[in-house]
């Protein structure tokens, strides 16, 4: 059996990143080309400072 091949436009990608990311936001998506693999990720989380990131050295650590 021949494989089938199937156009994508890029609002047909976008909607199909959309509907995954409604579902789950932390969502991977995988879009399979002849070219290879196309890995959206998820935007990165931003993580807060920890103690030792946000010490400068100048003042004391504020202990919470």
């Amino acid at each position: 059996m021949g494989a089938r091949r199937a156009v994508m436009t890029e609002a047909q990608a976008r909607r199909f990143i959309r509907a995954a990311r409604a579902e789950d936001p932390r969502a991977v998506v995988e879009i399979v080309t002849e070219a290879g693999t196309v890995r959206i990720m998820p935007e990165p989380t931003p993580v807060a400072p920890t103690v030792d990131q946000a010490h400068d050295g100048r003042k004391p650590i504020p202990w919470t």
